[in-house]
């Protein structure tokens, strides 16, 4: 079977919450598993939220042979200065 997962990072430290954290799914993401449904029916679709989960836990996640695809935002990236 075709498993796909997307994941959203959680966001890096240094980055506070916004109004929005935790509030939204990942739009983006939820976009991609539409399409992918519609286009097979039969995939395992999964989305993994970092807003929700841990990279740890989202790397215990991840499944041998599955396509990944993975959401980039400014908060995903370390800040350094």
């Amino acid at each position: 079977m075709l498993k796909i997962q997307l994941i959203q990072p959680p966001r890096n430290k240094g980055y506070v919450d916004s109004s929005r954290s935790a509030c939204y799914p990942p739009i983006g993401l939820t976009s991609i598993a539409t399409y992918c449904k519609k286009n097979f029916p039969n995939a395992d679709i999964e989305i993994l939220d970092g807003e929700f989960m841990a990279l740890t836990k989202i790397i215990q996640k991840l499944k041998p042979n599955s396509f990944v695809g993975i959401e980039t935002k400014m908060g995903s990236y370390a800040i350094y200065g």
